[in-house]
């Protein structure tokens, strides 16, 4: 089709291909699809050539590409601010009497940024004039914040990986950690990533499009992500944000959708690859073809007018269609070990049958062989299945890890749909209205087949069948009252909807196949395997806990604000609630193997001689074989739809006072309250530790909110200067506080008495919870009447207390100096932030060291032996750096963005709003005398961070210095290379042993560290396995929290275009992408468990103690997996 048939409209096309290298072929506009509509600012001084104030001269902002006009005067000494002006390309003009006039060209205006556009006007006929271009390197002149924008030069030339995410590039900005993928995808079908800003909580970052939320209620996934193509620019805000930035405790991310114009723009794309231009898997058979690999991306854009100058349209759809065979490597046990012949332990495998209840006494199987007489009979029937044996060399202590190569498909496929319609009536309104459409599904089958397991893909944590739907939209004003008075307002709203069931979710496997009573059951939702955990052994069964679910939540956003520019001071206040509503199925245990189709996990103690030697993988077999599991858990949801309510409102006042034309004061002040959740017809609920009773807010005798009074929120003090020591060197220092924005409800969506959840302990490390023919006892529905439910002690359930309640708040702070020399902007910063009494879920529950079951607290006091968590605090989590940065955006043909980041993050726990303490969820520590021992380095603390990206068009060519006619030209121009380069450090793990030797509830043994622990740095070995050892019973391992490292990470992705203009409005595009070009796999940290020959993080087998064989999870589906 050629760009003349379709009217001046724009082709693109992309076809993309991954070998570690890629290709592609695009058709594109030069220039951009329009310019979206948010709030930016223009401010500046007039003075004339004597450095007089000028005042009264009349200063005029023009967009280029829309004619949209602002105007305004200069105050008494000579300042001016445009305010509320829809971000584009504007030129300024500034003229007074008896002063030559003066123009600026090219000056962009981007949302919630500041451009200073200081004049001096010379003397002369006002009939002359003064015109100059913009510079592209923008000082940050006006505010303190730490910020950086991603502008649509770089999202659409830096190489994006697979997918195409513009998170991705989130990582290259300082102090912003690796990503990681977010959830399943029922939950998050468009891939969107996690990170970390600054050392601060995943779950509190703030993500909007056209200032519309569009995060997830439930895990605060960021979980609308528009096409690269539809994106004008991402702003993000990380530190000491300004007084009218709210809900945003890490980071403040403001995407832009395009708009139209006055002319007509649009491309058209496409990206494929396949297994056939991709590297083998890092640990595939190379002498096995690559298995099935299809990623196919298409869509298109147009933008433009409907009436000039007035009224403008842009539409964007994308198409994502992935399909693969994904090859996992995991360990299962050997035939003898399922024929009950254990004889392979170095050590006795001890029949529970025989000594005493504690352990003691025990006598081992002969020759350590399991009679088939003693095995259960439902094991028996799993046994009998096949499908789960050896098919490859294992390695490890035993022999076993990653023993089992498997493959099996796994698709998705999304259509994504985004329009936009701008609407200027006059220089005083302007409008927009946006609305964006999601359809997808997807499907993803266990690693075992017709047994189930963990999802065969590494990016999906969920399997089955899933599909369902986003919708997010806005609907935005602003008036000029008066070129003083500026008014905005917006109504936002966002929702997802899916549906997810998983394999065999229409059989009663548990039932009917092994036969555990109390799992007999008609409900839909307690159908498909249990969920099957064999300490060391990937899983079997259910792939989760949290399927079969189905989510329909939405959120609203309402705000309204006002500038107010008084002299030297410019003024702005604001109002903003955001109503987020959770309507759910989704029964979903609080603890790892509590699921609707029945949970057991399996631990090595049960076979363990108290006394004797540690534990390994045949003892955990052992149990497994004999149906005595460590720890069960069944639930079932009444009703079958969850439904929660939560306001937040926040409102804000803040001053911008240029003191001189050098200092400008930024303060203010941001209220932030948080009313206490309520469900549908009610509200939350209450464990009454006292009475061993649930007190269901707002029923019988109850008051809505059950008096729990604390973690509403507050105040919120903002400041910041900025001194302009020179007209290219700028000071800055900033301090923001934040309260953290997490929706309470979300803790407790899932809890009693809505959920009903048995949880079935073992009292002590060497007994058992249950035997799988005891099974679970018959679970039955409240009667809420009353207001007031006895909790029976096998009833799992999460509280509010008030006594330990508490709402965090994170402050920030930066010293940042910035210079700009030539077309270059660098600047150096001291940026820290302490996340201040962050949110915990601690364990009510514990018991001292050695007592086990029998000696949780409330068990004691009320025969409680179930899971009872509460929300408190352990403490503050710190994090300080040096952020630097060096960038020159793009001119002269080329664009380079370079940043180093030295920081030290520690805390309590992972860097998340709501965890368990420690390092990690099988990392923790819940005795009080102890919390000290979850301290230590974050999870993702990256000491040392280097990212670069860069653009640069090869100097041949029409235009360009070298060969800019010819046969020559016509070969070597048009050339562009493309850059992203990654370097940092390993992050911190924690040495770990099986909790036997410990023996109390709720606590993760530590590792012995015999000495300082050596660092080999081989993947088969990371540190020295001599250096550690099972500790002696009766205390903690003396090996501390985070302490070691795991490998590091080096990686380049490169591009290289070719382009030829077709005519003066359009030009095809060929691409070749090369994403880690040196095709080394990146490894993630090594399995940590002593004892345990494997262990499995984010679905992928990452080896035997201190073997580093898995890859790290950093949200490059499709390519982070070698």
């Amino acid at each position: 089709m050629s760009s003349k048939s379709l009217l001046g409209l724009s082709v693109f096309r992309d076809w993309f291909v991954v070998l570690g290298c890629s290709a592609a072929l695009t058709l594109v506009a030069p220039d951009g699809a329009g310019r979206q509509l948010l709030q930016g600012t223009i401010d500046g001084n007039v003075m004339d050539s004597s450095q007089a104030a000028v005042p009264d001269a009349i200063v005029t902002a023009k967009d280029q590409q829309t004619n949209f006009a602002r105007e305004t005067k200069t105050n008494a000494v000579g300042g001016y601010s445009l305010s509320g002006l829809p971000p584009g390309t504007y030129m300024i003009t500034v003229s007074a009497a008896g002063l030559q006039n003066y123009t600026q060209n090219g000056m962009e205006v981007t949302p919630n940024t500041i451009r200073r556009v200081d004049v001096t006007l010379t003397v002369g006929p006002v009939t002359e004039s003064v015109t100059v271009e913009a510079t592209a390197a923008a000082l940050q002149t006006d505010r303190a914040e730490i910020r950086s924008d991603v502008t649509g030069n770089t999202l659409t030339n830096v190489p994006v990986p697979i997918g195409r995410n513009y998170q991705l590039l989130m990582p290259t900005l300082p102090g912003v950690s690796y990503a990681e993928n977010g959830n399943s995808f029922a939950a998050n079908p468009t891939r969107s990533v996690n990170f970390s800003v600054n050392g601060t909580p995943t779950n509190i970052n703030n993500f909007s499009i056209d200032g519309t939320n569009s995060r997830g209620v439930i895990d605060s996934t960021f979980t609308y992500i528009p096409a690269l193509e539809a994106v004008q620019e991402v702003s993000v805000v990380t530190n000491s944000f300004d007084a009218e930035q709210g809900l945003a405790g890490g980071a403040a991310i403001a995407l832009q959708i395009k708009s139209g114009s006055n002319a007509v723009h649009g491309s058209l794309f496409g990206f494929h690859t396949d297994q056939h231009m991709k590297a083998y898997q890092w640990a595939a058979d190379r002498t096995q073809p690559k298995p099935k690999y299809i990623y196919n991306q298409y869509g298109a854009t147009v933008g433009g007018p409907i009436k000039p100058d007035r009224l403008f349209y842009f539409l964007s759809y994308e198409g994502s269609h992935y399909s693969e065979n994904v090859t996992q490597n995991v360990q299962v046990p050997t035939p003898a070990m399922k024929a009950g012949d254990l004889s392979a332990s170095p050590t006795p495998i001890y029949d529970p049958a025989t000594g005493n209840p504690d352990g003691t006494g025990r006598r081992p199987f002969p020759g350590n062989i399991i009679p088939s007489d003693r095995i259960d009979p439902g094991i028996q029937t799993i046994l009998n299945l096949g499908g789960w044996a050896p098919n490859t060399q294992g390695s490890g202590a035993f022999g076993l890890a990653r023993n089992y190569i498997t493959s099996a498909p796994n698709y998705q496929w999304r259509r994504q749909y985004d329009a936009k319609l701008n609407y200027n009536p006059s220089s005083k309104l302007s409008t927009f209205v946006r609305f964006g459409f999601v359809d997808h599904n997807a499907n993803t089958d266990g690693i075992f087949g017709p047994l189930g397991g963990l999802p065969i893909s590494r990016a999906n944590t969920g399997s089955g069948f899933v599909q369902g739907h986003l919708f997010q939209g806005t609907i935005s004003a602003t008036y000029v009252a008066t070129p003083n008075l500026v008014v905005d307002a917006a109504y936002g709203y966002f929702r997802e909807d899916f549906n997810d069931v998983p394999p065999r979710g229409n059989e009663n496997l548990g039932w009917t196949v092994m036969k555990v009573p109390g799992l007999q059951t008609n409900r839909k939702t307690e159908f498909g395997w249990p969920l099957i955990l064999i300490d060391g052994f990937s899983r079997l069964g259910a792939a989760n806990n949290f399927e079969p679910h189905g989510y329909r939540d939405p959120t609203y956003d309402y705000s309204a604000n006002l500038s107010w520019t008084r002299g030297a001071h410019n003024l702005r206040f604001g109002f903003n609630l955001n109503r987020q509503h959770i309507n759910e199925s989704q029964p979903q245990g609080n603890l790892d193997y509590i699921a609707s189709q029945g949970g057991f996990q399996f631990s090595p103690g049960a076979t363990q001689l108290n006394g004797g030697p540690p534990g390994n993988d045949f003892n955990t077999f052992a149990a497994f074989l004999l149906g005595l599991p460590s720890n069960a858990g069944k639930l079932r949801l009444f009703p079958d739809d969850i439904q929660t309510r939560m306001k937040a409102y926040s409102m804000y006042a803040r001053d911008r006072w240029q003191i001189t034309p050098k200092l400008t004061f930024n303060y203010g002040v941001r209220v932030e309250l948080f009313p206490f959740p309520q469900r549908a017809g009610r509200g939350l609920e209450v464990y009454d530790f006292d009475r061993n009773v649930m007190l269901l807010c707002g029923l019988g005798p109850n008051p809505i909110d059950c008096g729990i009074n604390k973690a509403r929120g507050g105040l919120a003090p903002r400041a910041g200067l900025a001194y302009r020591i020179t007209e290219s060197t700028v000071i800055r220092a900033g301090y923001g506080m934040t309260w953290d924005p997490i929706n309470l409800s979300n803790f407790q969506r899932l809890n009693y008495p809505d959920l009903v959840q048995i949880s079935l302990n073992r009292p002590n490390g060497f007994s058992w919870a249950t035997t799988l023919r005891q099974g679970f006892p018959d679970i039955v529905q409240p009667d809420l009447k009353s207001g007031i439910l006895p909790v029976a002690s096998n009833l799992s359930i999460i509280t509010l207390d008030n006594n330990n309640l508490v709402r965090g708040y994170i402050q920030s702070w930066n010293l940042t100096a910035e210079k700009r020399f030539g077309g270059w902007v660098g600047s150096a910063g001291y940026v820290a932030t302490r996340t201040t009494d962050q949110l915990h879920q601690l364990d009510a529950n514990w018991s001292p060291i050695g007592t086990g079951a029998a000696g949780q607290v409330l068990n004691r006091k009320s025969g409680r032996t179930a899971a009872t968590k509460f929300y408190g605090t352990l403490g503050t989590a710190k994090y300080d750096s040096l952020q630097t940065r060096l960038e020159h955006r793009f001119s002269g043909g080329y664009q380079i963005n370079i940043g180093y980041t030295w920081a030290h993050g520690r805390g309590y726990s992972v860097e998340t709003s709501g965890a368990v303490p420690g390092p990690a969820t099988t990392v923790t520590v819940a005795l009080p005398g102890y919390y000290k021992l979850n301290y230590g380095d974050l999870p993702r603390d990256v000491r040392h961070n280097f990212q670069t990206t860069a653009i640069a068009e090869l100097p041949f060519g029409k235009d360009k210095p070298w060969a800019q006619s010819g046969p020559l030209a016509r070969i070597a121009g048009g050339w562009q290379m493309n850059f992203l380069f990654s370097a940092y450090s390993g992050t911190p793990f924690t040495a770990i042993a099986d909790n036997s030797t410990l023996n109390s509830s709720g606590s993760t043994q530590r590792a012995d560290c015999s000495a300082e622990p050596r660092k080999l740095g081989d993947i088969h070995q990371w540190y020295d396995r001599s250096d550690f050892r099972v500790p002696t019973s009766g205390r903690f391992g003396t090996c501390g929290v985070n302490t070691l490292r795991g490998p590091g990470l080096v990686n380049l992705d490169m591009g290289l275009d070719r382009k030829w203009r077709l005519g003066e409005r359009s030009e095809l595009k060929f691409r070749v992408e090369s994403f880690n070009v040196a095709n080394t796999p990146h490894h993630s940290n090594p399995g940590s468990g002593i004892g345990s020959a494997t262990n499995t993080t984010n679905n992928v087998n990452t080896g035997g103690f201190m073997e580093a064989l898995g890859i790290r999870n950093t949200g490059r589906d499709g390519l982070d997996e070698r």
